[in-house]
């Protein structure tokens, strides 16, 4: 059997992922956030551009961008933030999911159900256990994030607790999440009353998800501190372990050096 110790750098090392997808996604606000400034500058009334900067934009077609264009690329890209962050705050909790299930499989023994199908392709029990885990935490992946928050506090006795309008906020920014995802039509299939099919408007042709910066920021605000507290919750309460409790172990794993991760090329 692990130790409280070793369970906690094992979990640790599991989230070391999470830290690789918030880097990526700062990087890559940082860059979309360069490209737009150096569009605005670019289409600025003054244009006291250096020459050869000037030559360098017009050679990279920025002189050339429409406000209709930028408009159609900012919303585009909020879009795409949203829905990237909404995926590192769920891959977080199916993560947690599974740590959790294999730490303590007597409390989630459904898990393992196996039919006479699951065992014949299996190559062991060891792949066995595997292949049910990843089928159960894939299953609860499908349920709305409260719901697979109140499964975890019930199942696994977390302490988590969230305001009503941290609640709230995880089940809007959900529905904008798959509205962006499943729904970017603005025109809508109906049936008159004579039986007739008819087309009509149901939304913004320009934006047809709500969507802003300020509504991302938000939700990233939201997912940081529920990920936060998940984690604490697994590691205080799960795990219990002491060394743990003395410092704030998300900060500093936070604090890792992108550089110091290993790179999805390397073998492990």
């Amino acid at each position: 059997m692990q130790s409280k110790e070793e369970l906690f750098h094992t979990f640790h090392h599991l989230c070391e992922s999470l830290v690789q997808s918030i880097v990526r996604l700062y990087s890559a606000k940082l860059v979309s956030n360069t490209a737009v400034i150096a569009v605005l500058k670019a289409n600025l009334p003054d244009r006291n551009i250096d020459p050869s900067v000037r030559a360098f934009l017009d050679e990279c077609g920025l002189f050339a961008i429409s406000p209709h264009e930028m408009d159609a690329y900012q919303y585009v890209r909020e879009a795409m933030f949203l829905v990237y962050a909404t995926a590192i705050f769920d891959t977080f909790l199916s993560d947690v999911t599974k740590f959790l299930i294999a730490f303590k499989p007597r409390v989630a023994k459904d898990a393992f159900s196996a039919d006479y199908d699951d065992i014949e392709s299996a190559t062991s029990i060891h792949d066995l256990k595997n292949k049910l885990l990843s089928r159960k935490v894939r299953t609860m992946s499908y349920r709305a994030f409260n719901e697979r928050l109140r499964v975890l506090k019930r199942t696994f006795g977390l302490k988590l607790e969230l305001d009503p309008p941290t609640i709230q906020l995880l089940r809007d920014v959900s529905d904008v999440r798959n509205a962006v995802s499943h729904d970017q039509s603005f025109l809508d299939v109906v049936l008159r009353d004579n039986g007739d099919i008819a087309v009509v408007q149901k939304g913004c042709p320009r934006h047809p998800t709500p969507i802003t910066p300020q509504l991302f920021e938000k939700a990233w605000t939201v997912y940081i501190e529920v990920m936060k507290k998940l984690y604490n919750c697994v590691i205080e309460q799960v795990i219990c372990y002491d060394e743990a409790r003395k410092s704030d172990s998300m900060r500093e794993l936070l604090k890792t050096p992108f550089t110091e991760l290993r790179d999805s090329t390397e073998p492990a």
